[in-house]
């Protein structure tokens, strides 16, 4: 049962950092990934892993709430407004 729930949050924990590298629903990505490393957090109590991951969560916030504004490399840039040629 623990091993089953645990491939789980690696399986989503893999295809949110796909997206999150490709560039691919970056917000909604990011949100996503906040809130799995607060369950994360929670889950396993204050150690050194909590305190590593509390960064990375607030850095996933952050990029929930900033965006990809102006990335050459994410595909949202080029979904929202092509590229101008010249």
């Amino acid at each position: 049962m623990i091993d089953e729930q645990r491939q789980r949050f690696v399986a989503i924990e893999c295809v949110l950092g796909v997206l999150l590298i490709l560039g691919l629903g970056t917000r909604l990505a990011a949100a996503l990934v906040t809130f799995h490393l607060a369950g994360v957090i929670i889950a396993i109590g204050y150690n050194e892993i909590a305190v590593r991951d509390s960064v990375m969560l607030l850095a996933a916030l952050a990029l929930a709430a900033l965006g990809p504004a102006d990335c050459h490399y994410c595909v949202d840039t080029y979904r929202a407004s092509p590229p101008v040629s010249s």
